[in-house]
């Protein structure tokens, strides 16, 4: 298993596990919003950024994160977006590894934390989240912008 940065060459293997995530989350899937999501991620001066896992040359799960400050204790924080593992590679710790992965990234460069949302039903993912991390206790509300 290797994880590594997101290179152009890797649109195809990127697109199929980053449609799936978004069929997970039942996320209409168009071309468009795929390239743009993956240009954002290549480009250095976007906030957004990200990751694959390879295994023999094959891509089998992705993250997408980002770094932001937190006003309240004048640090930065990471925020983990979007993290996929392709259902044939499950069970085999990439999401362990991944999660790891961005702990050790906010350690070396000195961020409080790293945080994340799920889905309440999301069981399976919901069990490793619990051995690697505390649950908050803050309620997430969205308000539509349109």
């Amino acid at each position: 298993m290797n994880i590594r940065e997101l290179e152009p060459a890797d649109y195809e293997g990127w697109a199929a596990l980053y449609s799936g995530y978004k069929a997970f989350y039942k996320v209409h899937v168009t071309d468009e919003d795929l390239r743009t999501a993956f240009e954002w991620i290549l480009d250095e001066n976007h906030p957004q950024y990200g990751f694959v896992v390879e295994t023999e040359g094959v891509l089998v799960a992705l993250a997408h994160y980002q770094v932001h400050p937190n006003p309240l204790t004048a640090n930065y924080r990471m925020y983990l977006n979007d993290l996929y593992v392709d259902k044939a590679y499950r069970n085999r710790g990439c999401a362990g590894s991944i999660i790891e992965t961005l702990v050790t990234i906010c350690q070396n460069e000195g961020f409080e934390k790293l945080r994340w949302v799920t889905a309440d039903d999301n069981y399976r993912a919901r069990s490793l989240y619990d051995k690697l991390a505390h649950k908050s206790e803050f309620i997430i509300y969205d308000a539509a912008a349109d």
